[in-house]
């Protein structure tokens, strides 16, 4: 058999398994496509019947009919995606069954319950209505649960089915590439081994015949393209011996010819390699601007060979034109002597270069024309621009990154107010009620919105830095902490605090936000103390390492606990704590709002501290 027939057959058989596995993997995807896509409307079934469960609370606490018109459109939005509901199984199909009966018997209590709270002539008295709410909202949480389990389970079913199908695809594929596997091994050993050693005999016998001995002959005994190789070798062997006068002529041939080469090798001036290998664009003009010589750096970005460079203008190869322009270094250099460097744009060069221009003198001192060096500076022009971009881009982000911060936090409040308002309901309506557990456990639930209430509001603090802050005027430093302390007074006295202050000068900035740097800093002195009494100072003074006086650096300075010189930097980045709640209040947010205001002020802020020695916290402000 020959071998292309061989190569033939194996392509066949790969593209045969190759085209089962593909249909294989497109009716499968397929498959596990639409139960993704049930499994998708599921998951939605389940979010659709836990926001109903949250909005018919609503509805029941304010009975408003905003309230009312939302669950209704939640509810039309629930039925959309059930009647996309259609999965294969008989047992899904149960399932979905089920939803459906749960959604009915929602939709019932829930008109049940507008007709009875909006119905004009309702004379029920305070305790039988309570009674009426509690009891429908019992059942539509019945209804809600019901459907949010089935919609899980159903969830969960067509999962499995998916995890089935694609078991079943992979083990098709690995017994259909088991099966080509095992083609391919006896396909090798059967054939291919076989052809292996004909090609070694083959390669054998050309380099016997490439050393000379053009007597030797290649066994022919195959009927393949081997064979025919191996006949066409012994063919070529006789024909060399013919037109051959004899192995040493060729061999004397050869040497000459060898020695011919590096003779021209060696003719070949050392500085024209130099020269020719000098990355930069080089040029050497005459008085009249024509060219002497072009590296093939030059000459490869003018399209040409160096020989056809030499005898043009400089301009007619690079500009283009035959008058030279006024900027141009060479014309500069002709006219004073002078050495000249200056940065161009040249299109037909392609690019933007450093060009740099010395004069050539002959023996008398008289100019005969100029060196031409121009090194490509695109893309270090390229990589300005980029950095600039990328600058630009980061503090587009950065504002959107606030943005995001403050319409997260802000939108987190009204479901956290939820969870308040019945975790606080829960406390009063069951004040007693219950076993000691539970109310702690309820007080644990109060305490954790509380705290969460706090972060949101802090967080929100932190993102209106950016983009709520006012325009920067003078203002009085002095005037803004001595507010700050009447503010912090009765923290003060609790303390025992000595508080003290350098005169403050007068600055640029936001009077809200300074303010906060300084209730912040001073507050964190006040609860960050050891068992002494406080003593805090803030001073002022220009900023001295800079030398500007326009800068102002103000301090404020503590005989606290102090921190770890290695923390001088996590304690601004936000949320970041070095003590537990438990030892310390707070949030971990107020020093990064700081730095951040400070730094929206064009200034800078860091700490200097010891344990145990107290801290230092330092930040400028533009002067006036």
């Amino acid at each position: 058999m020959r071998i292309r027939t061989q190569f033939i057959i194996t392509m066949a058989l790969f593209g045969i398994t190759l085209l089962i596995m593909a249909t294989s993997l497109i009716v499968t995807n397929r498959q596990v496509d639409r139960l993704n896509e049930q499994d998708e409307i599921a998951h939605n079934i389940e979010r659709a019947a836990s926001e109903l469960s949250y909005l018919s609370n609503d509805y029941l606490l304010y009975r408003e009919s905003q309230q009312r018109a939302r669950w209704e459109s939640k509810f039309s939005s629930l039925s959309e995606d059930l009647s996309k509901l259609n999965p294969p199984s008989p047992e899904q199909q149960v399932l979905v069954n089920q939803i459906k009966a749960n959604q009915g018997r929602l939709k019932a209590v829930f008109s049940n319950v507008v007709s009875t709270l909006e119905s004009p002539s309702q004379n029920q008295d305070a305790v039988a209505e309570l009674a009426f709410i509690q009891i429908a909202w019992s059942r539509m949480e019945i209804q809600n649960q019901g459907m949010i389990f089935d919609a899980l389970l159903l969830s969960q079913k067509l999962g499995d089915q998916v995890d089935r199908l694609k078991q079943a695809n992979m083990v098709l594929f690995s017994v259909l590439a088991g099966l080509f596997g095992v083609y391919f091994l006896a396909n090798y050993f059967v054939i291919f081994r076989r052809t292996l050693r004909s090609l070694s005999h083959l390669q054998a016998g050309t380099k016997i015949i490439g050393s000379g001995n053009l007597e030797y002959a290649i066994a022919d005994e195959r009927a393949d393209e081997i064979g025919e190789l191996s006949r066409a070798f012994n063919q070529m062997a006789a024909s060399l011996k013919d037109v051959t006068a004899s192995k040493a002529d060729l061999e004397r041939e050869i040497a000459e010819r060898k020695r011919a080469e590096e003779a021209i090798l060696r003719a070949k001036n050392e500085w024209e390699r130099t020269f020719d290998s000098v990355p930069d664009l080089v040029a050497i003009l005459d008085a009249q601007y024509r060219i002497v010589r072009v590296n093939r750096a030059m000459a490869q970005r003018l399209g040409a060979t160096p020989e056809q460079c030499v005898g043009l203008t400089c301009f007619t190869c690079v500009h283009g034109s035959c008058q030279p322009p006024k900027s141009c270094p060479h014309t500069r250099t002709l006219r004073d002597g002078q050495e000249h460097t200056a940065e161009v744009h040249e299109d037909r060069l392609g690019g933007d270069f450093l060009v740099s221009t010395t004069p050539l003198f002959d023996e008398q001192g008289q100019m005969m024309g100029s060196v031409h060096v121009a090194r490509d500076i695109t893309e270090r022009k390229r990589a300005e621009a980029s950095l600039a971009e990328k600058a630009e881009e980061l503090a587009r982000s950065n504002q959107e990154l606030e943005q995001f911060a403050y319409v997260a936090s802000h939108d987190l409040q009204e479901p956290l107010r939820m969870v308040a308002s019945y975790v606080q309901l829960l406390a009063e309506r069951y004040q007693g009620q219950l076993d000691e557990r539970a109310d702690r456990y309820i007080a644990y639930a109060v305490d954790g919105a509380t705290r969460m209430k706090t972060l949101i509001n802090d967080l929100l603090a932190y993102s209106r830095v950016g983009t709520q802050g006012k325009p920067l005027v003078p203002i009085d430093s002095q005037a803004v902490l001595e507010d700050v302390l009447g503010r912090l007074q009765v923290a003060i006295e609790e303390k025992q605090a000595t508080v003290t202050h350098d005169p403050l000068p007068t600055v640029l900035a936001d009077e809200v936000q300074l303010g906060q740097v300084f209730q912040n800093l001073i507050g964190n002195a006040l609860k960050f103390s050891n068992e002494a009494p406080p003593r805090i100072h803030v001073g002022a003074q220009p900023d001295a390492e800079r030398g500007d006086v326009r800068e102002w650096r103000f301090s404020v300075a503590d005989n606290g606990i102090g921190l770890e010189p290695k923390y001088a930097e996590r304690i601004f980045v936000i949320f970041q704590r070095l003590h537990g709640p438990t030892e310390y209040s707070g949030t971990g947010i107020g020093l990064a709002i700081c730095k951040k205001i400070v730094e929206r002020h064009g200034g800078r802020m860091w700490v200097e501290s010891q344990p145990g020695q107290g801290a230092t916290f330092y930040f400028t402000m533009p002067g006036v």
